[in-house]
């Protein structure tokens, strides 16, 4: 009866993936909807479409339509990485649509992209041959869907609340999708050259994306006869791995003179007066940020950045849970061997940057975003809802839709939602 259970699944092969993403994001959609039209918050009302770009979103359409900007000692827009707001503005440009409306099919086609990436990630991860013993395996060839946790992960990855932003105009399902990719032709064994362009096009989407090259460096090792032959490789495929990064430092350069202004202006955009250099590390190894947001006496506490109706919908009172849930769950994987070594060279530095980057200028802010796009920690979570009655399960994934719905609403109602 168990193994009944263990090979059965809801989700099978593409038809049930586009499924999948379809229904979800649908329930983004409608949730959008009713934070326009019941929920409104915002002084001004922007529309559906223009409901779906707050924030971080206007940032990437001044960037598309207006170009960057940069000025020493102010927060400048050459923080926001170029791949998005240039792919809106070709493809605006290609069609004549408006440009928020290019944003949002962006990030919901690369979000589609994501989805059959992973459902092709999971049916091929075997492959990698390090350390992987999933544990609940049909059988050596197992198709995707028939594993439990294979589905179980992929409707985490649908219906965790903070993959809201993988639908609207941001760059997390753009930098899910690339990274996706680049560890799937690792899997596929593809040349390491190819797998460095795919690692390089991510660095243009995000500054985390250096992370990837921890794994690619690993697969690089892994797959060389000699180390010889590893380092050889490695001296070519290395700056081919940067070539985004390379690209918009050097752009930086000829326009302003400085190759570094996207990483200079950073520290203008922040939520707390600049401080000692000393004061920032003493506040991230002793866990400050994470504290200060449950403290009621801290200028850094949940209530005390914007108002939310409450705990359960505050963004804000969840940053630091996402943060560390998404950081048991690595180590948890890791421990129990659900991961692959690529795996967990891709998750730990995707999250320590975003924590020692980030953390003590924002005061947390953006932390369970920024945690969304660490996709193996989904498939820990798969492993996780496998092993408990499918009732449990089930009952799990319901609420966390329903709060994939009211996140979209409180977010297109125009409440911060950082």
């Amino acid at each position: 009866m168990n193994g009944v259970r263990l090979c059965s699944s809801p989700i099978s092969g593409l038809g049930g993936t586009v499924l999948c993403w379809a229904i979800t994001t649908a329930t983004v959609f409608v949730g959008a909807v009713v934070g326009v039209h019941l929920v409104v918050k915002a002084n001004e009302p922007l529309g559906f479409l223009g409901s779906l770009a707050r924030i971080d979103g206007r940032n990437y359409q001044d960037v598309a339509e207006l170009g960057y900007s940069y000025q020493d000692g102010v927060a400048s827009s050459v923080a926001f990485f170029p791949a998005f707001p240039l792919a809106a503005r070709w493809l605006s440009r290609m069609t004549g649509m408006d440009t928020v409306l290019s944003m949002v099919l962006i990030s919901n086609t690369c979000c589609l992209a994501s989805f059959v990436l992973m459902g092709a990630y999971l049916q091929r991860r075997q492959a990698l041959p390090d350390d992987l013993d999933t544990g609940d395996r049909c059988g050596p060839h197992a198709d995707f869907g028939s594993r439990p946790s294979d589905t179980y992960a992929l409707l985490a990855m649908a219906l965790l609340p903070t993959t809201v932003f993988f639908r609207l105009a941001y760059t997390e399902s753009m930098f899910l999708c690339v990274a996706l990719l680049a560890l799937y032709g690792m899997v596929r064994r593809w040349p390491p050259i190819a797998v460095a362009l795919v690692v390089g096009l991510a660095t243009a989407v995000r500054p985390v994306a250096v992370s990837l090259l921890l794994p690619l460096f690993w697969c690089v090792w892994k797959n060389s006869g000699t180390k010889w032959h590893a380092i050889r490789r490695l001296t070519y495929v290395t700056p081919v791995a940067c070539w985004g990064l390379a690209a918009y430092m050097l752009f930086q350069y000829c326009k302003f003179g400085q190759p570094f202004a996207f990483a200079l202006t950073q520290k203008y955009h922040r939520m707390r007066p600049l401080g000692t250099t000393s004061d920032w590390i003493l506040s991230l190894l002793s866990w400050e940020p994470i504290r200060d947001t449950y403290n009621p006496a801290s200028p850094g506490y949940w209530q005390a950045l914007h108002y939310s109706p409450s705990r359960l919908f505050s963004l804000e009172f969840a940053n630091p849970i996402y943060l560390v849930g998404f950081a048991a769950l690595i180590v948890l994987g890791a421990w129990k061997r659900w991961l692959t070594t690529y795996e967990v060279l891709l998750a730990v530095p995707l999250l320590a940057i975003s924590y020692f980057t980030r953390a003590y200028e924002m005061r947390m802010l953006s932390q369970a975003r920024f945690a969304a796009v660490v996709f193996p920690a989904y498939i820990v979570l798969g492993q996780l809802l496998a092993r408990v009655f499918p009732a449990v399960a089930a009952s799990l994934l319901a609420l966390s839709g329903l709060l994939l719905g009211i996140y979209a609403a409180l977010f297109a109602a125009g409440y911060p939602f950082l």
